[in-house]
Parts: C-alpha cells; structure tokens; sequence
C-alpha cells in the first residue's frame, strides 16, 4: 500500500518536474521562434516564449553535502530520485552519470539512474539491452506486486511507476534497435504489458506496437489493435492500415486506405519508398501533418514496409503515379 505522505512527497517532485519541463518547452519554443499552446481564461491561446509569465521558482537543488543519510523526512528512494532528476538536467554525460553512481550508492533500485547510466556507459546494443533489463527487474522488484495488482489499469496516473514504464519503453526501443526476430517478439509483449497496465497510454505505446506486429506477419493482432484505435488520426496508424490491407491481399482496400494515409500526412510515403532520406538526427518534437512526424512515422514503419517487398513496391508505384 502506498503511502499518504508518501503520495505528498510524490507531488512535490511532480511539481518540480513540470517545472521542468515548462522551461524546457518555453527554450525549445524559444530556439525555433515558435509559439506555445496555453489554456488562458476558459480558451485556448498562442503566446510567444517571451511574453510567458514568469514561471515559478523552484527549490534550491541538494548536493551530496546536503543529504542526511539518517534524515526521517525523506526515503532513501525520494533521494535518490530527487539526484536522478538532477542527472536529466546534467549539462555532459560525465556529470549524468556521476549524479547516477550517487543515487544508486543511496538507493539501488533507482530505475532512473540505472537506466541513465545504461545510456551513458553502453556502447553495444547487446550491453545496452542487458543493463535495461537491470533496470526493469529492479523497478518490477521495487513496486512489488501489490502495486501492479492496484494500479493496473491506469498505471502512469501513480507516480512512481514512472521510471519503470520508462525502463519498459527503452528497453523494448534496444530490442527492436537489435532486430532478431526473438528481440522483436519480447518487445512486442514489453509493449502489451504497458497497455495492458496504462490502457491510457502516455507514452504513445499504440503507435508503435502495430509497426511491430506487421513486422513479424502477426496481422490479426495488428487488425485488432487497429480496430481499437480507430477513431484516432494519427499518421502512425493510417500508414500502418495502409500495409495491412496490402499485406492480406485487399489491394483496392489499401489503394482507399492510402488516400487517406495521405490526408493525414503525404510526407511519409517519401521516406518509406527511400525518395526522402532518414536523416540521421531527430527533434525533440513533432507537428502532425508535416515532415517531422512523417519522420517519426517512418521510424516506426521501416521495418514492417522492409519485411513486404510486394507492398513497398506497390507504394513506390503509387508514389510515382502522383
């Protein structure tokens, strides 16, 4: 059962997080001279990043110094947290991964910090997949089954499940990143157990679980999963019905499918026929509709449209139709 002023402390450090991450979209926003979206008196504003209010000021940040190892007030667990959200800030990897060591010398099963510092010290997928597993066995250890047995169903709404739905995300992206077909399949259940935990899904987990489903051949478990996000309009998943209907033989199906692929976002299919290359960096952000979320798409498509040669042909074929 978890605690009242456990759940308090838990706020404090939301708080400080959203913060956070306030000042982080107000630079983004800032570098790219791009307005943010506001709720502002009951309606819906764009305000440039210099005419922000001013955001409120945090508490200053603890150093080592500052830590009682005895102090009541606040766990092992708290405190290491409080150095792993310092080591996302960390200006070089060095600092990143000094801030990690400190947290897991106050609190081993700081997910954060070990998934952090997998990051920094990995250098072959296979290393990297390794220490994320780490990583998810000790958040799975740390929330004991109680936690997954009341939480499940809307489990990022409890705080700290966080860093373990986040361990789950990344060590699932190393699995898919290593691509045997055994990676792929335990990726896939890594993602189903996230939906079937947080069938919310804040992480966007449903638009990349189709790509992976087409890219074993596993076509009725895409359909399903399709089916239930039907309502949404999202590129990931237009593109992903456009492959299917292919994949099991409905061709005129695929040719409508793709009609409406291309209201959603017509940059895509010109990465996925190769007359637009990857580039080999990525933004921080996307905006629907236009080419960076093509890229995002394209991404999580790659590897289904590479395993149907027919289908990327055809798509080539349409492509050039134009």
């Amino acid at each position: 059962m978890i605690q009242q002023d456990d759940r308090y402390r838990d706020l404090e450090g939301s708080r400080a997080a959203m913060i956070r991450a306030a000042r982080r979209a107000a630079e983004v926003a800032r570098q790219h001279q791009q307005p943010l979206i506001l709720w502002r008196d009951g309606r819906i504003v764009e305000v440039m990043p210099d005419d922000l209010p001013p955001l409120p000021e945090q508490a200053p940040r603890k150093t080592e110094a500052d830590i009682d190892p005895q102090a009541d007030r606040q766990s092992a667990c708290d405190r290491a947290q409080e150095l792993a959200w310092d080591a996302m800030e960390a200006s070089d990897e060095e600092q990143m991964a000094r801030l990690c060591r400190q947290a897991l010398a106050i609190y081993p099963n700081c997910v954060d910090a070990l998934s952090m510092l997998a990051e920094v010290e990995c250098e072959r997928v296979r290393d990297y997949v390794a220490a994320m597993r780490r990583a998810v066995e000790a958040g799975r250890r740390d929330l004991g089954p109680e936690v997954f047995e009341q939480e499940k169903g809307h489990f990022w709404l409890a705080i700290e499940t966080r860093p373990f739905m986040r361990a789950m995300a990344g060590l699932a992206d190393a699995l898919l990143q290593w691509g045997q077909p055994e990676h792929v399949d335990e990726a896939i259940a890594i993602y189903e157990e996230m939906l079937e935990l947080n069938p919310n899904d804040n992480q966007g987990i449903r638009y990349l679980l189709p790509g992976c489903y087409l890219q074993r051949k596993r076509y009725r478990e895409a359909a399903i999963l399709l089916d239930e996000h039907g309502d949404e309009g999202m590129a990931a998943l237009a593109w992903a019905r456009v492959l299917l209907a292919y994949a099991v033989g409905n061709e005129d199906e695929a040719s409508d499918l793709l009609k409406e692929a291309r209201e959603q976002n017509p940059y895509v299919e010109l990465y996925l026929t190769g007359r637009k290359r990857r580039p080999r960096t990525r933004t921080d952000y996307y905006s629907p509709g236009d080419d960076t979320e093509a890229l995002v798409c394209a991404d999580a498509l790659w590897e289904a449209w590479k395993k149907h040669p027919k289908a990327k042909r055809w798509l080539k074929e349409q492509c050039e139709a134009q």
